[in-house]
């Protein structure tokens, strides 16, 4: 249960994937895959840099619908393949994230047909972020089950 002061602040979502827990960690992992998926419908990802290891650095360049871009970069607290993953994440040239990082949790759930994933943001830096991010990764959703269905 997230504390009351803190739920402006904390995403949590869940969605399951017809693949396997692999898969879904490779396409969450893996540069070539993260082009496909990553980002709402309004975004396309032009560069993807992962250094995937404890303490390894990640960087993903987009560019929105009105052409404008924009990159989020962090470094990795945990790396459990195929399990688990934490990250820290910080977006580039946003006044709002000058001095903040928030955490970010997946945890890759093997289930019958397939693999839920349990995705938590925690430290986003106030209600209009945690609903900007609710939609981003809601479409990140979209397109990754597309991605696994194509």
């Amino acid at each position: 249960m997230i504390p009351e002061n803190e739920k402006k602040t904390v995403l949590q979502m869940k969605r399951s994937f017809n693949a396997s827990r692999e898969k879904v960690f490779n396409a969450w992992t893996i540069p070539s895959e993260i082009m496909h998926w990553f980002g709402p419908e309004s975004c396309h990802v032009i560069d993807v840099q992962v250094d995937l290891r404890v303490g390894g650095a990640y960087r993903f360049k987009i560019s929105t619908s009105t052409n404008e871009e924009t990159s989020v970069h962090g470094e990795f607290r945990e790396v459990s393949p195929p399990a688990k993953l934490i990250y820290t994440w910080q977006w580039e040239n946003d006044p709002d994230w000058e001095n903040l990082m928030s955490i970010v949790t997946v945890e890759f759930i093997e289930q019958n047909e397939g693999t839920e994933i349990r995705l938590k943001q925690e430290r986003l830096p106030n209600a209009e972020s945690c609903g900007n991010h609710e939609h981003g990764w809601a479409g990140s959703f979209d397109k990754l089950d597309k991605y696994f269905n194509e």
